[in-house]
C-alpha cells in the first residue's frame, strides 16, 4: 500500500515513518507517537483531493498535521490504515487585498509569516500566539487557536472569512470568501473551524487583517488578589475605549517559577499574589507618555512598571512568554470560566486540591481577559513527580467538576485531541453530543478524517 501511495504523489512527497525527522512523529508534550503507513506532504490543493480520493477508495483514514505545536494530540496518526497528512509545503500566501483588508492564506503558513507579508502593508493579523514562528494557519482553524489578543479581537473564528478544504470523500470545497458580510445560507467555513480535522482538511483560508499599531505601551502591575485585578481591566478598558490589546495574570508560585529556572529578576518591589501584564494600543494622536499617567491612575511605583519601547515590552513580557516551557512534570489543565467566578473558582478549587494532596503547588497563569486560565499543578516537593503523575485523573475531575459549577469550559483554547476525547463525551450536554454525532455520521460516515478523535 505504501508503494500505491508513492506512485500517487511521488516519491519526493511520500515518506516511510522511520525515513523523516522523528519530531514530525511526536506530539509537542511527547504523550503520543505517530506510527502511520506513511507520511504525506502535499504542496497543492490538487494533491490534496487526490490523495483523499484515494483513501477513500483504498479504506485509508488521513490524519492533518500543520506546525504540529498542539498540545493536546490532535495531530497524531496511529495504524497501518492511517496517513500523517503534513501541510508544512503549502505555505503560500496566495494573495493580499489591502484595501479589503484580506488575505488569503494556505493552511502550512505560518503565523510569522502571514504577519510579515501583511506588515508590508501596514496591516496585521491578529491572533497573538507565543510559537508564531511554527504554528500554523491549518492548525490555527483546526483548533479554533485562541491566545492573547482574544479580549480585543476574538477566537480564530472571528478572523476568518472563508476557507478552502476537501471532505472525506475527496470533494473539493471553494468558500474563500473576501467580504465580511455573507449570509448565504449556512456559513460553511464556522462548521468546520474548531473541528480538528474531523469533518474536512483545510487547504487554505480568508483571513481578517487589522490596521497594524504604530504605538503600544505594556504595564505589569502587582495585584493583591483578583478582584483587583479584573476591577482594573475593567478600568483600563473603560479609559481606552477597549483598546486594552491583552490582559494576563500570574500567580505569585508561577512568577517565582521563572524568577528560579531562569535566573530572572523579580520585576517589581512589592510581592504580592497576583501579577498582571497588560498591552495597551494607543491610536496615532496620543503617545503612551501623553495618555499612561491618566490610564494607570494612582498605581504606586511599587505596584507599577511601564515599558514603551519594543526592547522593553519584550523584557516585560519575557515571564509570561517563557512560563509555559519550564514547569517540568506537572498535570495541566487550559480552562475558562467567566470572569464574575473566577474568584470563587480559585478558591474554592485551592481548597479542595489542598485536602486532597497537602502540599500540592497550583502554577496559574493565563488570558484573564476572556477568563481562560492554565490552572497547572506541581507535585510537593516531597513527592515524586510519577506518584504524582499517577493521581492526574483524580484531580482533574475535581478540576473540571469544579469549572462546570463555575458556569466554564473544560477546553479554553487547546481543542480536545486524544487528550481531552473522553472527557469531552463526559461532560458534554447529550443533545450537543447528538448534533456533534449527526454531523460527523452525514460529513463522514466511514471515519476516515482523524479517526482517533
Amino acid at each position: 500500500m505504501f508503494q500505491k501511495v508513492t506512485s500517487l504523489l511521488g516519491p519526493h512527497k511520500v515518506f516511510h515513518p522511520q525515513s523523516i525527522d522523528p519530531t514530525w512523529l511526536q506530539d509537542q508534550r511527547g504523550r503520543f507517537t505517530s506510527l502511520p503507513l506513511a507520511v504525506v506532504f502535499p504542496d497543492s490543493h490538487e494533491d490534496v483531493v487526490r490523495l483523499v480520493r484515494f483513501c477513500s477508495a483504498e479504506n485509508l483514514s488521513l490524519v492533518a498535521q500543520a506546525g504540529n505545536t498542539g498540545l493536546v494530540g490532535g495531530a497524531v496518526a496511529n495504524g497501518a490504515q492511517q496517513i500523517l497528512l503534513n501541510f508544512s509545503r503549502m505555505n503560500r500566501v496566495r494573495a493580499l487585498y489591502p484595501q479589503d483588508r484580506v488575505m488569503v492564506a494556505e493552511a502550512g503558513c505560518t503565523l510569522l509569516q502571514v504577519n510579515d507579508a501583511a506588515k508590508a502593508h501596514g496591516l496585521r493579523f491578529p491572533l497573538g500566539l507565543s510559537v508564531a514562528d511554527r504554528c500554523c494557519v491549518g492548525g490555527n482553524i483546526a483548533t479554533n487557536a485562541g491566545g492573547m489578543n482574544v479580549l480585543r479581537h476574538g477566537m480564530t473564528r472571528n478572523l476568518i472569512y472563508g476557507i478552502e478544504g476537501v471532505l472525506a470523500d475527496g470533494t473539493p470545497l471553494h468558500h474563500l470568501v473576501r467580504v465580511p458580510k455573507n449570509n448565504v445560507g449556512f456559513d460553511v467555513a464556522q462548521l468546520f473551524i474548531g473541528t480538528e480535522g474531523t469533518l474536512a482538511l483545510m487547504t487554505a483560508a480568508t483571513l481578517k487583517l487589522v490596521t497594524l499599531p504604530q504605538t503600544t505601551a505594556s504595564v505589569m502591575v502587582a495585584c493583591d488578589d483578583l478582584a483587583c485585578a479584573v476591577s482594573l481591566l475593567h478600568r483600563l478598558q473603560e479609559q481606552t475605549a477597549d483598546h486594552v490589546e491583552s490582559f494576563e495574570i500570574m500567580s505569585r508560585d508561577a512568577m517565582d517559577l521563572v524568577v528560579h529556572h531562569r535566573n530572572f529578576s523579580w520585576p517589581l518591589k512589592a510581592r504580592t499574589p497576583w501579577i498582571v501584564l497588560t498591552q495597551i494600543i494607543f491610536p496615532h494622536f496620543c503617545t503612551p507618555q501623553e495618555a499612561l499617567p491618566a490610564i494607570i491612575g494612582d498605581l504606586k511605583a511599587e505596584h507599577a512598571v511601564v515599558a514603551i519601547t519594543a526592547d522593553e515590552q519584550t523584557a516585560l513580557w519575557y515571564p509570561r512568554q517563557t512560563l509555559p516551557w519550564i514547569q517540568g512534570p506537572s498535570i495541566k489543565h487550559d480552562v475558562a470560566v467567566p470572569l464574575s467566578e473566577l474568584p470563587a473558582f480559585l478558591a474554592s478549587t485551592q481548597t479542595l486540591l489542598m485536602q486532597i494532596v497537602p502540599g500540592i503547588r497550583p502554577i496559574i497563569f493565563g488570558h484573564l481577559g476572556d477568563g481562560n486560565v492554565h490552572y497547572n499543578l506541581l507535585p510537593p516537593l516531597d513527592c515524586p513527580p510519577e506518584v504524582f503523575l499517577a493521581r492526574a485523573p483524580q484531580l482533574q475531575d475535581l478540576i473540571y467538576d469544579q469549572v462546570l459549577r463555575h458556569h466554564g469550559s473544560i477546553s479554553a483554547e487547546h481543542g480536545l485531541g486524544r487528550v481531552k476525547k473522553n472527557l469531552y463525551h463526559q461532560y458534554a450536554d447529550p443533545g450537543t453530543l447528538s448534533v456533534v454525532h449527526r454531523i460527523k455520521q452525514s460529513l463522514d460516515p466511514h471515519h476516515r478524517l482523524n479517526p482517533e478523535l
